[in-house]
Order: C-alpha cells, then sequence, then structure tokens
C-alpha cells in the first residue's frame, strides 16, 4: 500500500524534534483506585477507560500541560489476546475505542494551529511471544486487528507498536495494522520501538542490523526504542540506528533502572538527567522522536520540553544495505566478492538425504543439514519441502519455527503454493527471499505472491517465463524480466532492491543443437538485466547448466558457469557450495572445453561437449593430487592452506619442524599461504566458502605448532593490544594469527573475539590500558564499521593508536576514509608481521619517551 501523501505528523518532524508523553501506569499509581475503579479486574488498567475516564484523560491533561505534543492511549495492554486473561477479551474494541476518543477530545483542546497535538494508539505486545510458540502468529494477528480498528475508529493520528520484543509480533502487529488500514481507506502513520538489553540486543537476541533489515520493506514512520533500563541502555543501539536505518529515529527510556520499594517500583533518574540525555540523543544519535517510558511523569517531560523543544535533530548520513534476514543476522543482497551463495541442500530437490529425513519426519536431522551449510559459509538456505503424498502446508509449519529459532542465517522460501507460502512466513520473524514469480500464467499466481510478499515484507525471485513458457534468447529473457519489474514495482508499488531476476539456463548435456546456446544467452541476459535494472539483483540455479552430465564432470562445469556468470555481473547463485572448483584447481583441459561448451564455441570437427564425455576423468581430486608425493614440504604446506586440506596438515608441520623453528614455518610458509588467499579473495576468484576452509587448515596448522612457539615474554611483556572483530562479522581466522604472532613476540594480547561492539572494546580499553587496539574483518562492510568506531573513539577523546586489517581492507580506503576519521594514529596492518612491526615500533616509541622522561 502507497503511503506517498504525508500526513499532519509527518509533515511536522520537519519542521522539529516531536515530544511524546510520559508513563501512563506511573501516573495513575498516584490516584487513590479502588477494586472498584477496576471493576474487580486488578491490574487491568486499561478499564480505566471504561470506568474512570475523567483519571484517565486528567494524566493525559497533565502531559499536555507540559508541553507534550503526542498523547498515547491508554491501551498498551488493550489486545484481545491480554485481555482475555481479565475475562475482557469481548470489550477490546470498545476499550480502544473509548481510549482514542479521550485523548483526541483532551488533545484537541490543548491544540492550536502553531503547537499541533497528536495522538498515538498504543499497541503493546501482550504476554506471549509468538516467536517462543507461546502463541500462534494467527492469534495475535487477530487481536492487534481488532485493537488497531478501534484505535483507528476513535481518531487516533499514527499507531505505536511499543516495546517490541520479537520480530515475528512485530510483523502480526504490522500485517493487522496495513490490513485495518486498507479496509478503512486510511492511512495513518507507524512507527515501531523495541526494547533492548544493554548489548542492544531484543529479548531473542535480536540486534539493531537485523531488526532494521527485516523490517526494511513495510512502509514505517519511525523505528526506534522505548522502556529498557534508562537512557544508557539505548546508546549502542542508537549508534547502529543513526549509521544505518532508512526510518525516523524514536527515544522513549525509561526514567533510569527500577527497584522495588515498599511494593512499588522507584526510578533512580531526575527530571533533569532525563533531559540532558535525550538532548544528546536529539543531537549525536539524529533522533526525530523523544518522550518518556516507565517512571518518567509530567516533571520529567516538562524538563525535556525545555531542553529539546524547537531542536531539529541531527542530520544523519546512513548507509542502508538492502538484505534479508534471520531472527539473529541480518545479510545484504550485494557482497563481495560475489555471489550472495544460497545453499539448496535443504531443498527436497537438491538433496537426496534432506528429502529422505523428510520422509521420516526428522525435522531434527533437516536441521543438522541447515547448520551444516550454514557452517559451510552459505549466505541464505533455499528451503523447498513440496513432496509427493506430504502435507507442504503442515510440513512448513513444523520446520519454519525451527529455523527461526535456530538457524542464524537467513531462509529463501522455495514453493509455487501459496498457502504453504503463507504458513511459511507466519513461522518466521526474519525478512526471506520468495522463490518465485513467473508471468506463465499471464501473472494471476505472481500476483497473489505479489501481495503476500508486500504483506509480510519480503523480497522475491522472478523467473523469465511468460505465457509462451521458459524465455530462451537473452532479448526474450529482458523483455519478461521488464513485464515482471512493470508488474512489481509500478503496478503494486514493491522495492526494486527487493527483486531477483533469474534468467534461466537449459542444461548443455543433450548435445541437441537448438539448445546449444543456452548457457551464452544466459550469460547475456545477466548483463543486459544488470544494465537495465541497477538497483534489482541477478540469480541463477548454478547447477541446471549440467543437468544430466555425468557427475564427474559436473562440479567442473558448475563452477565454470558459475565464473563466467559472476564476470557477467551475476549478483546470487543458489549452489552445493561445497563442491564448486576455484578455477585455479580445475584442470586447464577440462577448463577449456567447459568453457567452450557454455560458450558454444562449436566448429566442423570439434564438439566440446563431446571430447568431455570422452575424458576418462580421472583427473578427479584424487588424480590431482597424485603428484603432490614429489612435493617438498614446504611447497606442499603453503598449497594445503590455499586449498584448504585441512587432512594433510599435522604430517606437514612434523616435516617441517625438523627443519624450521616454529615461527619460521608461521611466517615463511602459513603466512604466505594466507597471503595468496587473500589475493584470490580479492580478486574475486575464491569464493568464501574456500577461505572459511583455508582458514580452518591455518588454525589446526597453529594448534600443531603451539607447543612448539617461545614463550619468552611472559615474564616480561613489550606491549599490550586490545583485538576484536567488529559488529556483524564472525571471522577470525587472521585476527587470531595476529593475536599468535604477537603473543610469540612479547606482547600481551586482549582478544574479545568476533562480533563486537564498540562499546565493548571502549570498556576493554578503560578496564586493560592498552597501548594499541586492533580492528579486524573479512567482510566489506566491516571497513565502513571500522570507520564508525573510529568516530566514536574520536567522541569519546581516545587518541590510542588503531591498527585495522581484513582481507577486503585497502590501504588506500585506510589512507582517504579511515585516518581522516579518527583523532589519532591508524595504521593499516596488511597480515600478522605487518601488525608485529608496527607493534614493535609502538614499543620502541614508548622506551624511548620513557628514557627520555627518565633522562
Amino acid at each position: 500500500m502507497s503511503r506517498k501523501k504525508e500526513n499532519k505528523i509527518e509533515k511536522r518532524v520537519k519542521e522539529k524534534v516531536i515530544i511524546f508523553d510520559g508513563a501512563m501506569g506511573t501516573s495513575l499509581q498516584k490516584f487513590s483506585l479502588t477494586p472498584d475503579d477496576f471493576r474487580g479486574k486488578e491490574g487491568c488498567y486499561e478499564i480505566l477507560n471504561l470506568s474512570r475516564p475523567e483519571v484517565v484523560s486528567e494524566v493525559h491533561a497533565s502531559f499536555l500541560q507540559a508541553g507534550c505534543e503526542v498523547i498515547e492511549t491508554n491501551t498498551f495492554g488493550a489486545n484481545r489476546a491480554v485481555l482475555e486473561e481479565y475475562g475482557l477479551g469481548d470489550k477490546a474494541y470498545e476499550i480502544n475505542l473509548a481510549a482514542a476518543r479521550l485523548v483526541r477530545e483532551v488533545a484537541s483542546s490543548f491544540s492550536t494551529s502553531d503547537r499541533p497535538r497528536f495522538v498515538s494508539g498504543s499497541i503493546g505486545p501482550g504476554k506471549k511471544l509468538p516467536g517462543l510458540g507461546q502463541i500462534s502468529f494467527d492469534q495475535l494477528k487477530d487481536s492487534y486487528y481488532e485493537q488497531a480498528a478501534g484505535l483507528m475508529d476513535g481518531g487516533v493520528d499514527l499507531l505505536q507498536v511499543e516495546t517490541a520484543q520479537d520480530l515475528l509480533q512485530i510483523k502480526a502487529a504490522l500485517v493487522a495494522i496495513f490490513k485495518a488500514q486498507k479496509e478503512k481507506s486510511k492511512k495513518l502513520a507507524v512507527m515501531v520501538t523495541v526494547t533492548v538489553d544493554s548489548s542492544g540486543r531484543m529479548v531473542l537476541g535480536t540486534d539493531m542490523l537485523t531488526l532494521i533489515t527485516a523490517l526494511s520493506s513495510f512502509p514505517l514512520f519511525s523505528l526506534g526504542l522505548n522502556c529498557g533500563d534508562g537512557p544508557q541502555t539505548m546508546v549502542e543501539a542508537l549508534r547502529l540506528l543513526k549509521k544505518n536505518s532508512p526510518f525516523l529515529i524514536s527515544a522513549l527510556p525509561n526514567a533510569g533502572r527500577p527497584a522495588l520499594k515498599d511494593g512499588k517500583y522507584i526510578y533512580d533518574l531526575s527530571p533533569e538527567g532525563l533531559a540532558t540525555e535525550i538532548k544528546r540523543f536529539v543531537e549525536e544519535f539524529g533522533v526525530s522522536l523523544v518522550g518518556g517510558c516507565c517512571g518518567t511523569t509530567p516533571d520529567h517531560l516538562k524538563a525535556v520540553v525545555r531542553e529539546v523543544d524547537g531542536l531539529h535533530s541531527a542530520r544523519r548520513n546512513y548507509r542502508f544495505s538492502p538484505g534479508c534476514a534471520s531472527t539473529f543476522r541480518a545479510q545484504p543482497f550485494r557482497v563481495k566478492p560475489r555471489p550472495l551463495i544460497i545453499a539448496e541442500r535443504t531443498n527436497v530437490n537438491g538433496s537426496q538425504a534432506f528429502r529422505q529425513l523428510l520422509l521420516k519426519e526428522d525435522f531434527e536431522g533437516m536441521m543438522e543439514i541447515a547448520r551444516a551449510q550454514q557452517k559451510e559459509g552459505a549466505h541464505l538456505t533455499d528451503v523447498a519441502l513440496a513432496t509427493p503424498g506430504r502435507e507442504e502446508v503442515a510440513d512448513f509449519e513444523i520446520f519454519m519455527p525451527k529455523l527461526n529459532l535456530q538457524l542464524e542465517i537467513p531462509v529463501m522460501i522455495d514453493s509455487s503454493n501459496t498457502s504453504a507460502l503463507e504458513v511459511a512466513l507466519k513461522n518466521y520473524g526474519g525478512k526471506v527471499i520468495i522463490n518465485s514469480i513467473n508471468l506463465e500464467d499471464g501473472g494471476v499466481r505472481a500476483q497473489e505472491i505479489i501481495a503476500l510478499a508486500k504483506e509480510f515484507g519480503a523480497a522475491v525471485v522472478a523467473l523469465t517465463i511468460d505465457e509462451n513458457g521458459l524465455a530462451r534468447t537473452a532479448e526474450e529473457k529482458l523483455r519478461v524480466a521488464s513485464r515482471l519489474y512493470d508488474l512489481l514495482v509500478n503496478k503494486n508499488n514493491f522495492k526494486p532492491s527487493d527483486i531477483f531476476f533469474d534468467p534461466l539456463t537449459l542444461s548443455l548435456a543433450s548435445g541437441d543443437r537448438h539448445y546449444a546456446d543456452a548457457g551464452r544467452e544466459t550469460l547475456t541476459a545477466v548483463r543486459l538485466l544488470k544494465e537495465k535494472f541497477r538497483q534489482s539483483q541477478t540469480i541463477l540455479g548454478i547447477s541446471n547448466v549440467s543437468y544430466g552430465l555425468p557427475a564427474e564432470l559436473r562440479p567442473y562445469i558448475n563452477s565454470i558457469f558459475l565464473s563466467l556468470a559472476l564476470e557477467a555481473g551475476l549478483d546470487a547463485a543458489i549452489i552445493h557450495h561445497s563442491k564448486i572448483r576455484p578455477l585455479q584447481k580445475i584442470p586447464e583441459k577440462i577448463l577449456k572445453l567447459g568453457q567452450d561448451l557454455i560458450l558454444n564455441r562449436h566448429h566442423a570437427g570439434y564438439d566440446p561437449l563431446a571430447e568431455l564425455l570422452g575424458e576418462k576423468l580421472s583427473l578427479s581430486s584424487a588424480t590431482l593430487s597424485s603428484s603432490r608425493q614429489d612435493v617438498v614440504p614446504e611447497k606442499a604446506l603453503v598449497e594445503a592452506v590455499v586449498n584448504g586440506e585441512s587432512a594433510r596438515i599435522e604430517a606437514l608441520i612434523k616435516e617441517l619442524l625438523k627443519k624450521y623453528s616454529s615461527l619460521e614455518i608461521i611466517n615463511k610458509f602459513l603466512l604466505k599461504g594466507m597471503d595468496r588467499v587473500g589475493e584470490f579473495f580479492n580478486q574475486q576468484n575464491l569464493p568464501l566458502p574456500f577461505v572459511l576452509k583455508s582458514a580452518e587448515t591455518v588454525k589446526k596448522a597453529l594448534t600443531c605448532l603451539k607447543p612448539y612457539l617461545p614463550a619468552n615474554g611472559a615474564r616480561e611483556r613489550k606491549g599490550k593490544i586490545v583485538l576484536a572483530t567488529v559488529k556483524g562479522d564472525v571471522h577470525d581466522i587472521g585476527k587470531n594469527l595476529v593475536a599468535l604472532i604477537l603473543e610469540a613476540n612479547g606482547f600481551e594480547v586482549i582478544n574479545l573475539g568476533i562480533n563486537q561492539s564498540v562499546e565493548e572494546i571502549i570498556k576493554a580499553i578503560e578496564k586493560f590500558k592498552p597501548q594499541a587496539v586492533g580492528l579486524s574483518g573479512l567482510l566489506v562492510k566491516s571497513c565502513w564499521v571500522m570507520k564508525d568506531y573510529l568516530e566514536t573513539l574520536s567522541e569519546h577523546g581516545f587518541k590510542i593508536p588503531v591498527l585495522c586489517g581484513g582481507a577486503a581492507l585497502e590501504k588506500s580506503f585506510v589512507e582517504k576514509v579511515l585516518k581522516p576519521a579518527y583523532g589519532g594514529e591508524v595504521y593499516y596492518g596488511r597480515d600478522a608481521m605487518a601488525a608485529l612491526d608496527i607493534m614493535k615500533n609502538l614499543a620502541e616509541r614508548k622506551e624511548k619517551s620513557a628514557g627520555s622522561a627518565d633522562v
């Protein structure tokens, strides 16, 4: 549903920061309310909208008198699911209608042309989380629909999903709200505020980047925070929202941390303290909507009004990356090096083992396959469960909740059954990709799936199939894709960045001359699609090209086709990535024949398919490694690192220790191997899963070498460094290698691990007082996170030297982007030995400085 026309509050926020009210419950507790006032439903403050409306109105008026511009309805727990616990379920609509009318009447009496007052319909989380299976999606959605309908009919200006703790709960509320808006032909602003702990995560473990991505396709007015243990616990989350959210930011904290005293909760933050923190939020984090939550009184809000009324929120230069998300992790659609890897072994058509587990109803076994793909480095997993003789809808109902709570990588839902798709979407909190839509029936089914995707905030794969079947030439594929784009974007207001175009390819195994150009036409189509639809992505199911070829040949042909597709600009690939071969590991003859087959370089007397089939293919991995018996162990160790062959490591290390010290083995051979891995990675010749295999190989080598490393420096350390992989990055082999080298050379290393926030790094600096900090990350986005961290360190007054390193990081980026972002020294740690040299220089400088001071 398009919301292009702004309402009054959307216009007002462009003029100034908007101030919400404070805590309803805290104010109501000051009245001498009796059980009769609650009609025997003590604890249900929502019933007061009917039983004591004048008390509720008085609270609203007190906040309006304090200068607040937005007053929330007294409906935090006024949905049927909660009210049923008091025997009031049937009064849900009535209570919300009355609550909205109460605020509307009071707010209108205070509203003027130069200071309009607005009414926000409060929609709380309830007491049961769908993500934990405590309540069904449909139960919660229906409950929220009834509540939203009452609030809208009562005249609210916006709807506020607040104190949210579960992505699936938020989705249930948004689906209900937008359904009510559509049916009532009312377009109100919708805001979402979540509650986080001090680490910036929601109760199920969702961080802010994941939250932003999961909700990115919904037309939200604002996304922010409320409740919690006061303003300080919001800082890390607000910093991430500032840098990454495309939505306006809201912050409505509690008045500090609550403490129980004489049977009542007492909050420790004064009005002035709250106002100071909220002003900081506006000026430092670009927060546009502010107010209070638990424990905040009219006095608190009066102080906030004095501090921020009339201010404009700080300008934000955010970087939003379109993507998908699980409950725990955001995954950008654009990755470097390409492709976005979508594993295919949770597809009953792509894995016989997975199919057999489903037939045995071994859903835990199916989860093991999903987790294995995650461990191997897949970015997503493609889930298809349609099996003859089984109920696809029922299987999704069982399997999706497990994926929702147990798998870190997001999912692609692969089904043409709209009922199965809907059930899958209702049981998954993150943002999925739906595979797929096409125009086979002219677009009827596509329209149904698009409607579902919009309703649940999903992305889609669009296949180049129309009424004439699968488009074969590049031009036909582009024409069908253009029709699909028109249907999605122009007719359904779908975001172009949420579209994956799949130009499809046919198998080259038949030898039929009519299909000989299928590979080349698909590759050309990828280029054309990338040129025309720059905001959208391209995707291919890679293994289709080799379907029907001998099993020994398929991995090679798939790998060659993937390489050519990446050259053409392919963004994403559905593949069994552990069977993909880097080009440098494919025999030259097979490589040439495969390229000639795919690019249709047939000519008289030369048939690449026939020659491929004629190959004995004793060139398999066993043959490829047959000559390694003669390779000297020095070269063999480097090759083992590059190829990710951990099985050979122990024997090679044992042999090399006869000639070299442990440090020499690391410096001369392991680092050389990792350098080559880094080169292949940066040239996009080595997909991420192979980098991870190499990393595991190095990890095993370091474990073998650790007992032989010198223990010098255990008594007298040369210096101290804090090392951390930045937030959103879970790769640490390079960082761990740096730690090992530094420790072996007498430096003390505090290794914080992966996925570390800047707040955690600051705490470590303050606690351990190091001479330097090392920031690490494998991914391209991690380079920009480093910039954010450096800016934050500067804002906190730190000037400690910072070393930055990682496979995607380049010296030019450090010089042009990272150094200007920091008030202290920034160094480019190209590898572990470079980091050692930097630390030695810092240690020498410290010694000289200490010597000068002594003199």
